[in-house]
């Protein structure tokens, strides 16, 4: 069968995916939990999840240098911990050291990957909401989150749909590698436990790249996403551990069940969580899988 024909179902429910934003911010009210018909409301964006807590300039202060964090050339690590907002080849990020980091140690990575029509600072902010910042502390693991260099205008989307971008998208992920390995000039990480997580059209980026460079990170979080039973991009390097999370109401939660099912039959290590009633909403996904949860499975592994 042809790859495009492959991909028909998941093209059909990409559609509604790329005219909407993925929601990120926390549900107004219990019924949003796991509404369907939320899934594409101006939430995502707004000041509710996003405000100037996180995205303000205490978080993207001169400390970070901008577009100079690889310039340090001394060897040492002049990133307390904190939270900084800046900049790096053009692409916004947020970069989160816990409170108990020590330079003298390295310190795993989680990369989170937001949804479609969401922003770094905004998916940040809902991290925060859903425990992210807690779990890393106090010196579990530091957490960026990049925004997508998106190539469709003012629309955030992670480099097009798997029809005919996949390329495309492995190009972005090394970029968004190129950000770890400058950020890693500044503070002590540990790039063999290099995580990347994504939710929605980040899960769909997470699979398509993470899976195809799957020698450069040490586990991937695919979560309200699933694309079927087949690899998104030819044959990974190895056999990468993969955990799914997706509520029973989502639209991909069947996807989602195939590609668990077609990766553990092809050997790899996962793990599957479906989470009754839950929509297409990442909030609701984590209040059930906790981050401290997702750890406990993910932080057990590393990259060869």
């Amino acid at each position: 069968m042809c790859r495009l024909c492959r991909f028909a179902p998941l093209a059909l429910l990409l559609l509604p995916l790329l005219l909407v934003a993925c929601p990120t911010a926390p549900p107004a009210d219990d019924d949003e939990s796991g509404d369907d018909d939320d899934v594409g409301d101006d939430d995502t964006g707004d000041d509710d999840t996003g405000d100037d807590d996180t995205g303000d300039d205490d978080t993207g202060d001169d400390d970070t240098g901008d577009d100079d964090t690889g310039d340090d050339d001394t060897g040492e690590y002049d990133l307390a911990p904190g939270t900084y907002e800046d900049t790096f080849g053009g692409r916004s990020y947020v970069f989160h050291l816990p409170a108990g980091y020590d330079p003298s140690d390295a310190i795993p990575l989680v990369i989170g990957f937001h949804g479609a029509g969401d922003s770094a600072s905004n998916f940040f902010a809902t991290m925060a909401y859903t425990g992210w910042i807690d779990a890393a502390a106090p010196d579990t693991f530091a957490l960026l989150v990049p925004d997508t260099l998106s190539p469709y205008g003012d629309f955030a989307i992670w480099s097009g749909n798997p029809n005919n971008d996949m390329d495309e998208m492995v190009d972005e992920l090394d970029s968004v590698l190129d950000l770890v390995h400058e950020l890693a000039n500044h503070a002590h990480l540990d790039l063999d436990r290099v995580h990347g997580l994504g939710f929605s059209d980040g899960g769909l980026f997470v699979g398509v790249a993470g899976i195809t460079l799957a020698d450069e990170l040490a586990t991937l979080s695919i979560t309200g996403y699933g694309w079927g039973g087949f690899y998104p991009h030819g044959n990974p390097a190895r056999l990468i551990p993969v955990l799914f999370v997706c509520g029973t109401a989502d639209n991909f939660y069947t996807y989602a069940q195939q590609s668990e099912s077609f990766l553990s039959g092809m050997g790899h290590p996962t793990r599957f969580d479906g989470i009754n009633g839950v929509g297409h909403q990442f909030t609701g996904i984590m209040a059930a899988t906790t981050p401290d949860e997702v750890w406990d499975w993910i932080g057990g592994f590393q990259a060869p």
